[in-house]
């Protein structure tokens, strides 16, 4: 039973005092190892100075160029602030030698994202961010945010495209939401419609996505294994 209200909502309630037995329970009951703190966030900056001033180009400058590989690089000294953004691009032909290798490309950058679900939480309280995305080209793949540990998370997420394993539960379900959304943009505004129809037509790297859906309507989970290999 109650015998008093709270002032502002009129809850009414009461105070008694806990039985002594309880608490001897809550006393002497071991602590359930699950109940711990998480471990430390490796990716949180610790070196959070402003940037020195530096003479930075109008334009991006070369800073490496490889075979197979070509690195640009500019200082953005506007605010001086330990941040960067790093933007990196696979190039292969086998991303569009057909609507097949490109809807593959698609699950394979969807499939990615889903994997770093689970990083998300610590990356965003640590003031960083990853993006994954398909390219007609390729591969996209992007780190921004608090500069100091982000060589760290982008071995990481190359280690983790070098050695993807497609899981077949997420495929199933990743491969349902995306026919169906495919196939939704019939039902979508008619403005919608015909702006994606403009796309199609004006860029030759547009792809149709009534028969995309079919085409990944019948694409295997070790079909996508063999494409990411």
């Amino acid at each position: 039973k109650t015998d008093k209200t709270e002032a502002l909502y009129s809850t009414p309630y009461a105070i008694e005092p806990i039985d002594a037995a309880l608490l001897k329970g809550w006393n002497d009951s071991p602590i359930d190892a699950a109940l711990k703190l998480p471990p430390l966030n490796p990716y949180i900056a610790e070196k959070l100075d402003l940037k020195a001033d530096a003479l930075t180009p109008a334009i991006p400058e070369v800073v490496m160029d490889d075979p197979g590989l070509k690195v640009w690089h500019q200082i953005d000294p506007s605010f001086a602030v330990p941040r960067a953004f790093i933007s990196v691009s696979f190039h292969t032909k086998k991303a569009n030698e057909s609507l097949k290798t490109r809807v593959q490309n698609i699950m394979f950058a969807t499939l990615l994202r889903d994997a770093l679900e689970a990083k998300n939480y610590v990356l965003s309280d640590a003031g960083v961010a990853v993006s994954v995305g398909s390219a007609w080209s390729g591969l996209n793949l992007g780190v921004s945010g608090y500069d100091e540990k982000q060589p760290l998370l982008l071995q990481e997420l190359c280690e983790l495209v070098r050695n993807f394993t497609v899981d077949s539960a997420r495929f199933k379900l990743e491969k349902s939401q995306m026919i169906r959304n495919w196939r939704n943009r019939l039902k979508a505004r008619p403005y919608h419609q015909g702006l994606w129809a403009l796309n199609e037509v004006v860029q030759g790297e547009s792809i149709d996505f009534q028969k995309a859906a079919d085409v990944l309507d019948t694409l295997t989970a070790d079909e996508l294994a063999q494409f990411v290999a």
